[in-house]
């Protein structure tokens, strides 16, 4: 038998390792992430426990990458041909400084270093031209660096969750910026230079310390949504009324103890709840006509005004923790609510049981305690004030259309709309027509008369079967809902709306999206739910760049495209 003797194995060299694994283990950087880099412009460091950047990073665009010597012209290694990093990001490192050899990437449109342990920015950031979008928020910076106020192109700047004390009164600088986030610092003042910021259109300074909001803001005209919740802030200057594009205005959580009158607005979001407001007039109310949402819980108000009834458009009405003693009974009528809370409160004309029926119960018992006709005749013959009559005819007179530019003819059971009324909407450079839950088979042709100064228009819950394509020359609308109806398809002419963000198609009979929709280039609202649609035009969606939010819910389809999920909507 033979035998079999073993040999035994050479031993591994402790000194030996690949040349990924020597340059990942000296700086957690190999050169094929970097040459993919070269190739895409893009480079993703993030959660690396980095403490510093390696050189290499500053220099990709620079040198050649080791080995090029040998001249290999395969596709994959023609460094050559490399792209420019314009995309860099190091969140979620350990770096407590930047290299001012960043400007070796000028070519840096996006840079993300949010979650690191940043004190200061390098005065070369300024250098990066074609910056647009910039991170630095959850780091220990204790100012805005002057540089980044140098950065001219930048549209994006998040900064939240630092050590701010101060904004560089060089801000305004950044005329470009549409983008602003200065929340969960420690700033106690906003420089009024905030003025040149004519592009923000969201702006989050919440969870600071500010005392007031400066005069400067009101001239930031892009501005659509104000997030300044968890402050101090005693009052706010009346001229935010002067922000006509202003859509959500966030004030929860401050010392407010008195709010202006905001003429001028389209507010459809007002969110004042935890502050120390005692009165809501109707002078306020009168001028906030476009409300979906008003949050006003837990301030000190003791009377709700009846004219809380102009706000036909409100969706939701919180006024929980107040020192209320009554709601008036025209609320009952407020076809458009979907949500009102009153606990809370002192009320002593509405049983707790009946509170506790929630939103339906709570709007059918105030309905049931509005006075009829005949009452309300006997009111004003003793002289009384008949509330019911005084709302209706407040909604268009010629003061209320002067004020608030907007035609409310809802709620009329009516089949056609009188022409007088167009001709005191025209003269009043009416901005939004609500001509909801009415009986019209037709969108008025009227409507066109207002074609230079129209942004909204709601037709909701008519008895419409076709639209006109004459709607096509309001070039101006923003808003349109045409839900509720008998609809089945929309004119091609109306491709021409290119302005429109909202569109609202729900509870029709459309088997399909209208082509024309797909050529509303700004769209950014689409809401055809409850309808007969089959199938999704993927193709026809992916030219809607702007759109966010796509509401199909309760339709025919039978497969969704995984197309769908590329897109960025809610």
């Amino acid at each position: 038998m033979s035998k079999i003797q073993s040999k035994s194995r050479r031993p591994l060299n402790p000194k030996f390792r690949t040349k990924e694994a020597s340059e990942e283990r000296d700086t957690g950087i190999n050169s094929t992430i970097l040459n993919n880099a070269r190739k895409s412009g893009q480079l993703n460091l993030s959660g690396r426990n980095l403490e510093t950047v390696p050189s290499e990073i500053w220099h990709i665009n620079i040198n050649a990458p080791e080995g090029s010597e040998s001249l290999s012209f395969s596709v994959d290694e023609r460094w050559w041909d490399q792209t420019a990093l314009s995309k860099l990001i190091l969140a979620s490192n350990k770096l407590s400084a930047l290299s001012e050899d960043i400007k070796l990437l000028p070519a840096l449109s996006v840079l993300d270093v949010h979650d690191n342990k940043l004190t200061s920015l390098p005065d070369a950031l300024d250098e990066l031209v074609n910056l647009q979008k910039l991170n630095i928020s959850h780091n220990e910076l204790v100012e805005l660096p002057p540089s980044v106020c140098r950065c001219k192109s930048l549209l994006y700047l998040h900064a939240e969750h630092n050590k701010l004390t101060v904004l560089d009164e060089n801000i305004g600088n950044i005329y470009c910026l549409e983008d602003l986030d200065v929340s969960h610092n420690q700033l106690t003042c906003l420089p009024n230079t905030v003025n040149g910021l004519t592009r923000v259109s969201k702006f989050n300074c919440s969870h600071n310390r500010l005392k007031d909001l400066p005069l400067g803001i009101a001239s930031m005209n892009a501005l659509r949504m104000i997030e300044a919740t968890h402050n101090e802030i005693q009052s706010i200057p009346e001229e935010i009324g002067l922000l006509h594009h202003l859509e959500q205005l966030y004030l929860r959580h401050n010392q407010i103890k008195e709010l202006p009158v905001l003429q001028g607005t389209a507010l459809k979001e007002l969110h004042l709840g935890n502050n120390n407001i005692k009165e809501l007039s109707p002078k306020h109310l009168e001028h906030l006509l476009s409300l979906l949402v008003l949050d006003i819980r837990d301030n000190k108000l003791t009377e709700l005004p009846v004219e809380i009834t102009l706000l036909t458009r409100l969706h939701r009405l919180d006024l929980t923790n107040n020192d209320l003693s009554s709601i008036p009974y025209e609320v009952g009528d407020m076809a458009s609510l979907d949500s009102l809370q009153i606990e809370g409160n002192s009320l002593k004309s509405i049983r707790r049981d009946i509170i506790m029926r929630g939103t339906v119960g709570l709007l059918k018992y105030l309905r049931s305690r509005i006075q009829e006709p005949e009452a309300v005749q006997e009111s004003q013959d003793k002289g009384g004030f008949p509330w019911t009559e005084s709302v209706a005819e407040k909604r268009n007179s010629k003061h209320m259309l002067n004020t608030t530019h907007c035609l409310d003819y809802s709620n009329n059971s009516a089949t056609e709309v009188p022409e007088e009324v167009w001709w005191s909407a025209k003269e009043s450079q009416v901005i939004a027509v609500n001509l909801n839950k009415n009986c019209l088979q037709a969108i008025p042709d009227h409507i066109t008369s207002l074609s230079e100064t129209l942004n909204e228009l709601h037709i909701a819950g008519n008895k419409l079967t076709t639209v006109i394509a004459e709607l096509s020359i309001c070039s101006r609308l923003i808003v349109l809902d045409l839900s509720n109806n008998q609809l089945t398809g929309l004119p091609q002419e109306l491709e021409t709306l290119v302005g429109l963000r909202d569109l609202t198609l729900s509870y029709n009979r459309f088997s399909a999206l209208p082509a024309c929709v797909y050529r509303m280039k700004s769209l950014e609202n689409l809401l055809a739910s409850d309808n007969s649609i089959s199938s999704i035009d993927i193709d026809g969606l992916s030219c809607l760049q702007r759109l966010a939010v796509l509401d199909l819910q309760n339709n025919d389809i039978a497969a969704v495209p995984p197309e769908l999920g590329n897109m960025s909507l809610r």
